[in-house]
């Protein structure tokens, strides 16, 4: 389908050449671009769940001694200090029943989205515990699209004296830092254009290298073996084409030239015998014409021309009907005995 598309095409075939080149090309290229802005995102998802984890657990060893000490001063002052890092919008420390104890955006405090079933927490909490993602793109509890990523708080050394055994209480609150989704989306955006600029110059590299290739290669080639081909139906036995190389189109050069060649040897032996034919006609004292089965002379000796009294132009490739009876038609045959009819 593609191949006959482009044969309907009115272009020459360096143009059809690039044409179908192009469409090769843009269709990889969609389809790369498609794959890597899937693999980019899962990547970037990945990469700021691994730094959000670390940034969690080094938050947590820093938040165990105030939180044990109930020193919420010192644990305001290090969220706050956290969520100054560049792309990071917020970040909360939620009790286990879902209120909001501690948070960079301090309207917040006090609220509890779990109970609200606001986006931020229905996303996940409606799924099944094993089901839940630690890091989900999400509507946060102001309405912005934030990446956020959650890690438990657990229940472990002095901060079971509070809570109770670990094993029926397993953790005690959740930790969420939030990154700011469009200097992330803005992040792959200017990767995906820097790869879809660089992509173009490789389709326009690309495209010159096979536009020169097919000029230098296959159409140049093609251009000396049809001026050739012109040439020798013109009558001009001499012709040759000169194709460097061992590729096909060379071959078809060499056979080309043997072909030309014979032609040229053929024609002279023709030349050759005709000169022996009318020389030998020429010798007869009576006007001798040779004449085909369409009434037209095709040979003629000098005793018939000088009958005539007209050149031998004028006498040969005319019919004979013409000039041996003056008549625009060939005689009737009931009328006149035509050696050419009998």
């Amino acid at each position: 389908m593609i191949i006959e598309s482009i044969n309907q095409l009115k272009l020459g075939l360096s143009k059809k050449y690039l044409v179908g080149l192009l469409t090769g090309l843009v269709a990889t290229g969609i389809a790369f671009l498609v794959l890597f802005s899937v693999m980019y995102q899962s990547q970037t998802l990945s990469a700021r769940s691994q730094s959000s984890h670390n940034a969690a657990q080094v938050l947590l060893t820093a938040l165990e001694q105030p939180l044990m000490q109930q020193d919420d001063p010192g644990v305001r002052k290090l969220i706050d200090r956290l969520a100054l890092q560049p792309g990071i919008t917020n970040v909360m420390l939620i009790s286990k029943s879902g209120a909001i104890r501690f948070s960079s955006l301090t309207a917040l405090v006090g609220e509890n989205p779990l109970v609200e079933r606001s986006e931020g927490c229905i996303t996940c909490h409606d799924q099944p515990p094993g089901q839940r993602d630690t890091t989900v793109f999400l509507q946060d509890e102001l309405g912005r699209e934030v990446l956020r990523s959650v890690m438990p708080v657990p229940n472990e050394g002095a901060c079971a004296e509070c809570h109770g055994d670990p094993s029926g209480n397993p953790y005690t609150g959740m930790l969420l830092i939030d990154y700011d989704a469009n200097i992330l989306r803005r992040e792959a955006l200017n990767t995906t254009l820097l790869l879809m600029g660089a992509g173009a110059v490789v389709v326009l590299i690309t495209l010159w290298g096979g536009w020169w290739f097919m000029q230098q290669m296959v159409l140049a080639p093609v251009s000396r073996l049809g001026q050739a081909s012109k040439a020798i139906a013109r009558g001009d036995l001499n012709t040759r084409v000169d194709i460097p190389g061992h590729d096909e189109l060379a071959e078809l050069g060499s056979t080309f030239n043997r072909m030309a060649g014979n032609l040229e040897q053929a024609m002279a032996a023709i030349k050759t015998r005709e000169a022996f034919q009318q020389a030998l006609i020429d010798a007869i004292p009576d006007g001798v014409r040779v004449i085909d089965s369409d009434y037209r002379i095709i040979a003629a000796n000098n005793a018939y021309c000088e009958q005539l009294g007209v050149p031998a132009e004028q006498v040969l490739n005319t019919y004979c009907y013409r000039s041996s009876h003056g008549r625009d038609a060939p005689c009737v045959p009931t009328l006149v005995t035509c050696p050419i009819h009998e």
